[in-house]
């Protein structure tokens, strides 16, 4: 694996009522994450890969945070 830049955000992913936001929660943040910041660091050389690793006050991941866990209990 090359270069990875993580960068780690926890949401609370309920709303001022406690009832649940779903997973718009987790998503919201990584994408503002990827669109502020994945441009710049594929302009390194060598470039380096962006991942918004965001979760949850319940212990929810966003899918791009689970894959990576994935990826690294298979290396």
């Amino acid at each position: 694996m090359g270069s990875v830049v993580l960068d780690f955000t926890m949401t609370h992913p309920y709303n001022s009522s406690g009832s649940p936001v779903g997973l718009s929660a987790l998503s919201g943040p990584a994408q503002q994450k990827i669109s502020d910041h994945r441009a710049s660091y594929g302009t390194h050389h060598p470039p380096k890969a962006f991942l918004p690793f965001t979760a949850g006050t319940d212990g929810l991941l966003h899918a791009d945070a689970l894959r990576f866990l994935w990826y690294l209990a298979d290396h």
